[in-house]
């Protein structure tokens, strides 16, 4: 439902955050704000390669669109200097939209290994949170104590630890366009989250089940519950490379669909203002 909130903008990401880490730390007692520390910040800025080639990634096809243009106006033209200039800014003015978006659509194409690393250092971090739970089991007070479903941690993870992380290495390595950055990684992730989600409830149903301190068995009812859900993520791990390209390939189709859309718009409207002004 938080979720739901934030997408329609009634609640912003850190309140989210918040809610997600307090409705855990009710749960089971364990702070996921912790995990979110410098080390891990460390870590992941030292995993991901993209900042390295993002840049050029995006700047090649726009340079491609507008030298492809020019070449196009130059052979097809035969307009006095007035018309010839007016039509390569106006085709000028087209080509950068395109270009961009080929360019987002080159980046994204090539965001794979860096998506996998995330990916993996989520459920990294999911299975150490799984070993402190475990760990916690003597320290847990007489009364009630809930299991969280193992979506729940993922998602606490991905929303709590992960992309408040992402976002800062993001804003550290791009200062002018970080946001932009940051935001597209974002929804990369959100959508590897949500296939994350789908793997692990197609393989059995919730492990999630209530149990009392005072009885004798609480102890190994959480240890099953831990080892279970560790087994589970191993079995997501296995599936990675499988869960990118699905998440990557959710992202870039709207993309994909208005690039196409957009440049075959732009190409008749320039070819109908060559044929007037003819």
């Amino acid at each position: 439902m938080e979720l739901d909130k934030i997408l329609t903008g009634k609640i912003d990401k850190t309140t989210f955050q918040e809610l997600l880490s307090e409705q855990f730390r009710k749960k089971t007692g364990i702070d996921l704000i912790q995990y979110r520390n410098e080390e891990l910040v460390s870590t992941l800025a030292d995993l991901l390669i993209f900042p390295k080639y993002a840049i050029s990634k995006i700047a090649a096809p726009v340079l491609w669109t507008f030298a492809g243009l020019w070449i196009a106006c130059l052979i097809l033209m035969n307009f006095d200097g007035s018309s010839a200039f007016s039509l390569l800014v106006l085709g000028s003015i087209l080509a950068l939209p395109n270009g961009i978006l080929l360019g987002i659509l080159n980046f994204l194409d090539s965001l794979s290994a860096d998506m996998s690393k995330i990916l993996s250092l989520s459920l990294q971090t999911a299975k150490n949170i799984l070993t402190d739970l475990n760990n916690l089991q003597s320290k847990i007070k007489e009364g009630e104590f809930e299991l969280p479903k193992l979506s729940e941690l993922i998602k606490g993870v991905i929303y709590v630890v992960i992309l408040p992380s992402l976002s800062k290495v993001i804003q550290k390595k791009f200062p002018l366009i970080g946001n932009f950055v940051a935001n597209l990684m974002e929804r990369i992730v959100e959508s590897l989250h949500k296939k994350t989600i789908e793997s692990i409830e197609k393989q059995e149903k919730e492990l999630a089940e209530k149990i009392e301190a005072k009885t004798e068995n609480y102890v190994g009812i959480l240890d099953k519950f831990c080892q279970k859900s560790i087994q589970k993520i191993d079995f997501v791990e296995e599936q990675s490379s499988n869960l990118v390209k699905k998440s990557i390939q959710m992202v870039s189709m709207p993309i994909r669909w208005f690039s196409i859309s957009f440049l075959g718009v732009s190409s008749l409207f320039l070819l109908l203002m060559m044929w007037l002004f003819r």
